[in-house]
């Protein structure tokens, strides 16, 4: 095995008395020559990147497996492609039997790294990141594996992706293993792939913190994927994706209990795989454990609550009815809204059970508000904007705040006004997330 060092053309000289090469200079005898390593590499080959930071201006790629990228460090090593003029990504691989490691891949015009295609992958402590922080011209990945097999992903970082900071697709025998992703988009994506574990990571101050999921149109669904002993946590950053595509659409900080829906999901679904076959009042108790409005969740049905959300009321049938949730891309914390909370909650009133009627269940509900609306409009104004454009609409029956914010709802009598409420709220908000949706008992 050769090993290969790259240094900068200044450092060569540095024991002379000749003068140092401009910065630009510099810059590009360093690019040059690490191009010339990439494209001329052997298997076996070892390219180390000295500690620094080095300007590149055009994307760089390699095409030659059984190769070997190692940095000093990724906060010592630093290639920075932030005025990169030529190429999709920053790094593109397309070869297997690849291990990176040890250094920084930041402000790429496009992807940060990819690799495509390719067997027996490593890719160890690597930072992808836009240090501009969340902007929808970042680009799209920051780690980007995508029809592999046999891939490490481990203890890297990504900020700043404009849709996953790290991101593993139509792959297979995946593990994905104490990364951190932040100010992303979606911290971790994990699509369309088969075998995977993804654990000890940490997904803080994004949008979506991790997504597992299958897109239609591939020709290979995912699945056996494992996702377990992961931080994820405070993923409330407003949504920078770039309009049109999938991730556009999560919203931050809903306040539509998706948190508690997946927690009572992954219950059932354990439930379900180890053959618990647990009373409904036993997984109730364990599912008030995890969170206060995790029983409703569980239940998945409409219900008058009550308590702290554990005590849940059927309620026997109700009118089919339509929704407009909106979300206009801010973030409330609940826990700042309980705490801004003023006075005591109010009381049950009679009678507890919804009436069936249309009409009647709207005053019935128009009587019982929101308590923490006022606390979220206070920490959130744009709640009061939404409110108000539901309110406007034609055909609104009820305009509320839903949980703790900054999602709202309104109410509508059948599925035509409540598409053509949605529409016209899109069109007049392109930034707030609208989905129509239909709730039945």
């Amino acid at each position: 095995m050769r090993a290969t060092t790259i240094f900068i053309a200044a450092l060569l000289t540095a024991c002379t008395k000749a003068p140092e090469p401009p910065p630009d200079s510099a810059a590009l005898e360093f690019q040059k020559q690490l191009q010339t390593q990439l494209i001329t590499a052997k298997p076996g080959d070892v390219i180390t990147i000295p500690a620094g930071v080095h300007r590149i201006n055009r994307g760089l790629s390699l095409n030659v497996s059984g190769v070997t990228i190692r940095g000093e460090g990724m906060d010592r090593s630093i290639l920075s492609f932030r005025d990169q003029v030529q190429g999709a990504e920053g790094l593109l691989v397309n070869a297997s039997d690849f291990t990176i490691e040890d250094l920084a891949i930041e402000d790429a015009a496009g992807d940060g790294l990819k690799v495509n295609e390719g067997r027996n992958i490593v890719i160890r402590r690597v930072r992808a990141e836009w240090t501009n922080g969340p902007d929808e011209k970042n680009g799209a990945y920051g780690i980007y594996p995508v029809q592999t097999t046999n891939l490490l992903l481990e203890e890297c970082v990504a900020i700043g992706a404009s849709d996953a900071g790290l991101y593993v697709g139509q792959s297979d025998n995946v593990i994905v293993r104490n990364n951190r992703a932040e100010f992303n988009v979606a911290g971790i994506e994990i699509e369309n792939t088969r075998n995977a574990d993804v654990y000890g990571n940490t997904a803080t101050n994004n949008t979506g913190g991790i997504l597992v999921f299958n897109m239609p149109d591939l020709p290979v669904p995912g699945h056996s994927t494992r996702v377990y002993g992961n931080t994820v946590v405070g993923n409330n950053t407003g949504n920078f994706g770039a309009e049109g595509t999938p991730v556009a659409s999560v919203p931050a900080g809903s306040g539509i209990g998706g948190g508690s829906a997946d927690a009572a999901a992954a219950l059932r679904g354990l439930s379900r795989l180890w053959s618990l076959d647990l009373p409904p009042a036993e997984m109730a108790a364990l599912a008030l454990t995890l969170g206060a409005d995790v029983p409703v969740c569980l239940d998945s049905r409409p219900v008058v609550m009550s308590g702290i959300g554990e005590v849940l009321e059927p309620v026997p049938a109700l009118p089919p009815l339509w929704f407009v949730l909106v979300n206009p891309g801010v973030a409330v914390s609940t826990a700042q809204v309980f705490a801004g909370r003023e006075g005591a909650f109010a009381r049950v009133r009679e009678p507890r059970l919804p009436p069936l009627a249309l009409t009647a269940l709207i005053d019935w509900l128009a009587a019982r508000p929101n308590d923490l609306e006022a606390p979220a409009r206070r920490l959130a104004p744009a709640v009061d904007g939404v409110l108000s454009a539901l309110a406007e609409v034609p055909d609104c029956l009820l305009a509320r705040m839903s949980g703790s914010g900054a999602t709202c709802f309104g109410l509508f009598e059948d599925k035509a006004a409540a598409r053509r409420a949605a529409e016209a709220l899109a069109l007049r908000n392109p930034d707030w997330w609208v989905v129509p949706a239909l709730v039945r008992a």
